[in-house]
């Protein structure tokens, strides 16, 4: 019983390598925390990363590590509030790799309040 738990986890895994293998993966919000992990996991799984945020610093270095350990990953500075630096990114990532297989929306904003002092569809920095 163990065995076969232990093939069909390998047989998933190495189907999983397969289709990230050179897939090109946009990342929002890479500069740090969830969006930062996420994008080393799939530069480890073998995908072109192309980490955007803010943060130019914070980027660099995220872009250092992934590549310091082999893989490759692609810093474009870019804040989602503003339209045009999106059709940047996505620019600039056709220009390099012809297209997108993936992208995660991680970007976000974080408030600490109460929930019941909150406004309805405020999101203004």
């Amino acid at each position: 019983m163990l065995t076969r738990l232990v093939e069909t986890k390998q047989r998933r895994r190495a189907k999983l390598l397969s289709a990230l293998k050179n897939a090109v993966v946009i990342v929002t919000g890479a500069s740090s925390g969830i969006g930062a992990a996420t994008a080393r996991e799939f530069a480890r799984h073998g995908a072109h990363v192309i980490l955007a945020a803010r943060r130019v610093e914070e980027l660099a270095i995220q872009v250092q590590t992934i590549s310091g350990e082999g893989y490759n990953a692609l810093a474009i500075p870019t804040d989602i509030a503003d339209a045009t630096q999106v059709t940047q990114l996505v620019e600039q990532t056709l220009e390099q790799f012809g297209h997108v297989d993936v992208l995660v929306n991680n970007a976000g904003v974080g408030r600490i309040r109460l929930f019941s002092r909150s406004q309805r569809h405020t999101s203004t920095r």
